[in-house]
């Protein structure tokens, strides 16, 4: 019973990131006018499901942030234009094996997307003082 609501949830995940996505984007959209910051300067940054939701919110007509710092999540569907794509992920990680960010930057490079990729040796499904180290420094410099 418990794989197969494993597998039931899983298989809801579209569906429920979707019907979440418009509050997302708004809620993103209040922060930065509240903050003064436009869509350009804006970095989301997300681990797991936060990634998932900020690396989706890359395939709306709106994209709600100029770059993406995905730490452990699951890929676009579709290479973003306007969004550059900051991937960080352990290469032990055993929630979302880290062949999903490898696949994933391969991918986007090739759509011409602009994506990067860190990957961390021995680093499970979480945040280690390397991966936090590391988004510090892509947020001060500006890279993607």
């Amino acid at each position: 019973a418990v794989v197969l609501g494993a597998r039931r949830h899983r298989s809801q995940r579209p569906a429920r990131v979707a019907a979440t996505m418009p509050r997302f984007a708004q809620t993103v959209r209040e922060w930065q006018q509240a903050s003064g910051v436009d869509t350009a300067r804006t970095t989301l940054i997300g681990f797991s499901q936060g990634a998932i939701m900020a690396l989706e919110s890359t395939q709306t007509d709106r994209p709600p942030a100029g770059r993406v710092i995905a730490l452990s999540g699951r890929p676009p569907r579709v290479a973003p234009m306007v969004t550059r794509v900051h991937l960080i992920h352990g290469d032990a990680d055993r929630v979302m094996p880290v062949h999903l960010a490898q696949d994933a930057l391969g991918q986007l490079q090739a759509l011409g997307g602009q994506a990067t990729l860190d990957r961390y040796p021995g680093l499970g499904h979480c945040i280690d003082g390397r991966v936090l180290a590391a988004v510090v420094s892509h947020v001060q410099d500006g890279r993607p």
